[in-house]
């Protein structure tokens, strides 16, 4: 099961017409970070985020990992981006991309289980 093609339509729209709060397009500028892609960046990595859900089976199944396991998943996907390490390479960003999905998923299990206070 994957995303469906108008889902990845709608969050690029959204991301593209929402966009970053002025507040932190400001703190990215003051920085020398180019807002804009943070923006593209950001969009990217929610829609991996909702494919990795999608396949996986969402917060249930998320909420299973333990903090070791979640550190073993992303320990695998850093060492398959390493074979790729040639910057501007397309299958290089993706991975990247994937990473970061994978990240968010964990910190947002974490915080859900702190919050249930487990």
């Amino acid at each position: 099961m994957s995303l469906p093609p108008s889902a990845r339509r709608d969050l690029r729209t959204w991301g593209a017409s929402v966009g970053l709060p002025a507040s932190v397009r400001s703190a990215l500028k003051a920085a020398g970070i180019p807002p804009d892609g943070v923006d593209a960046a950001l969009c990217d990595v929610l829609l991996e985020r909702c494919t990795q859900a999608v396949e996986w089976g969402g917060v249930e199944h998320d909420d299973l990992h333990v903090p070791s396991e979640w550190l073993a998943f992303l320990l695998k996907q850093i060492a398959k981006a390493a074979e790729d390490p040639e910057p501007g390479s397309g299958e290089f960003r993706g991975r990247l991309v994937r990473i970061a999905a994978l990240a968010l998923a964990a910190i947002e299990s974490q915080d859900r289980l702190t919050e249930a206070g487990q």
